[in-house]
């Protein structure tokens, strides 16, 4: 059995370090991009109500899951909550003079993502989903 030469050990050293720094950046990237994300702290909800009544009553899921009380507000409205992942989110408004149309929205992280409309003599409109 012979012995590589000595250039050839060289080279295969050289390959070596080469792979093994190669490896390292890699493995330093990724540990950088996992510990450099930020953990989601949930998603921005925001509630809205629209249309031409001029006032609702709202009910909704707050940001510890819990439901609210039915409150009277003004139309045009909005509640804007960080929600976290997992939670069932529910707006339900009613119209209670059953005068003109009301819309509720839910929009995710600003976008619109939920929507239902009701118009007199309907008296209310939910929407829902499930926080991603």
């Amino acid at each position: 059995m012979t012995l590589p030469s000595p250039q050839r050990r060289r080279d295969l050293t050289i390959q070596i370090i080469v792979v093994v720094i190669v490896l390292a950046i890699a493995a330093g990237a990724c540990y950088l991009w996992v510990i450099g994300r930020k953990p989601s702290n949930g998603h921005s909800v925001t509630y809205k109500v629209d249309g031409s009544a001029s006032v609702a009553v709202v009910t909704y899921i707050q940001a510890d899951g819990a439901a609210t009380k039915p409150e009277d507000v003004r139309v045009p409205w909005r509640k804007k909550l960080t929600i976290p992942s997992g939670t069932i989110v529910i707006l339900t408004v009613g119209n209670p003079t059953q005068i003109g149309d009301i819309t509720c929205s839910i929009l995710l992280d600003g976008a619109a993502w939920k929507q239902e409309s009701a118009s007199a003599p309907a008296d209310k409109a939910s929407c829902a989903g499930i926080v991603p």
